[in-house]
């Protein structure tokens, strides 16, 4: 009984500790990705910008 309910217990610990890193992963990646997506938004939009500047042809 002793055996089982510490290995039970050290069982449930790291699924806590897998799970939290698997969340701080996630929100890693999500804070990187909007970083990305508002650089290349603003990439975007100085190119449109340049663009616009430009002469029609």
């Amino acid at each position: 009984m002793g055996l089982m309910g510490v290995w039970r217990r050290f069982g449930i610990l790291s699924n806590k500790i897998v799970v939290l890193m698997f969340l701080g992963r996630g929100l890693l990646q999500a804070l990187f990705i909007r970083r990305l997506v508002s650089f290349a938004e603003g990439a975007l939009q100085s190119i449109i910008v340049s663009f616009e500047d430009l002469p029609m042809l």
